[in-house]
């Protein structure tokens, strides 16, 4: 049966000050840490996984490659936001989220059934994700040494919720309450179910949930498949597209999309331009050979003459040279 929140007498509606109050004190920063030194586009870069991802796909072979191609298929669900209640299981090993005697967190659909393995009687605060449908979820936060009264946080365009007889099977003794504490809207994250776990971890571990950003969630989602963005990088090659380099063309979005004919973007990748000034094939190669992690030629690291990198520069003179003398050696594919 679906309840009313507005007007259910089991259902509190809190003000704004109540809340916006953390259910605990104090509060701890457990959010990733960035670690993107090439400092990738997030949006571009998730699309690049989906695009080398279902390359690998098809290269695989089950069952030989069952596990791997089970793997980059759930890394696939979660940069196209996606994410499957299945996930969550893996989402426990992956981002060390562990039960212990005075805390726990529980995922559950419809189908839930008590946890008797837990001792209720120990157990100082629980949390519950509660999955109502693909686009609507619910976080239940229960402390026990309060008055029975759970916090519920609503992930998605829920405005109904069903109350879950879950407290009553296993404490039937508290009179339980329910206090609305607010909505996540989709628009702020669209895979709501990937929201409703990280919402989940900042609960469980007493986290600051209120400072969660769209930055935040993706710190996330790369520290889910820090493996795979590593292989990633590594079959894009070793050049970054940031401004160390004097001489790339910077270009606006509608530039990009017009160069490239939208067929780049689709991948997730752009294309890195330099000016022509007759030195365009030099500056070509110059990033060619880094991206092949050749960094001899490198503005930023070759400076022994004092000379600012340019057309006229030693360093451009040394790769001209060295190019005239076929000091290189080149592989075609």
């Amino acid at each position: 049966q679906f309840q009313d929140m507005s007007v259910d007498e089991c259902w509190t509606t809190l003000r704004r000050k109540q809340s916006l109050a953390y259910p605990y004190s104090p509060q701890r920063s457990i959010f990733p840490e960035e670690s993107d030194f090439l400092k990738h586009d997030a949006r571009r870069l998730f699309i690049s996984f989906v695009s080398l991802g279902k390359k690998l796909l098809n290269s695989l072979e089950p069952p030989r490659d069952r596990d791997n191609m089970e793997n980059i298929t759930r890394m696939i669900r979660i940069m196209e936001d996606g994410v499957d209640f299945g996930d969550l299981e893996e989402f426990f090993d992956i981002f060390n989220v562990s039960s212990s005697r005075t805390s726990a967190v529980i995922v559950c659909q419809e189908d839930f059934t008590p946890h008797y393995t837990l001792d209720w009687e120990v157990l100082r605060q629980v949390v519950i994700l509660h999955r109502i449908s693909p686009n609507k979820a619910a976080v239940y936060c229960y402390v026990l040494i309060n008055t029975g009264v759970i916090d519920v946080f609503a992930m998605g365009p829920t405005i109904r919720f069903t109350c879950l007889g879950i407290f009553g099977r296993v404490l039937p003794d508290v009179a339980f309450s329910f206090a609305y504490r607010f909505q996540i809207p989709r628009s702020f994250e669209n895979d709501v179910l990937m929201m409703a776990f990280i919402f989940a971890i900042q609960l469980h571990n007493h986290g600051k949930y209120l400072h969660l950003t769209q930055s935040v969630l993706n710190l996330y989602k790369l520290e889910a498949f820090g493996e795979f963005q590593e292989i990633h990088d590594k079959w894009l090659g070793n050049v970054t597209s940031g401004e160390e380099y004097p001489f790339i063309v910077k270009r606006s979005e509608e530039e990009v999309f017009i160069d490239e004919g939208g067929k780049l973007t689709e991948k997730g990748w752009i294309l890195v331009d330099v000016p022509g000034d007759g030195n365009c094939g030099f500056f070509s190669l110059i990033l060619g050979l880094e991206n092949n992690n050749n960094k001899a030629y490198n503005p930023l690291h070759v400076d022994a003459y004092g000379d600012p990198f340019d057309a006229t520069s030693r360093s451009t003179f040394d790769l001209k040279k060295n190019g005239r003398n076929k000091q290189f050696d080149f592989e075609l594919t």
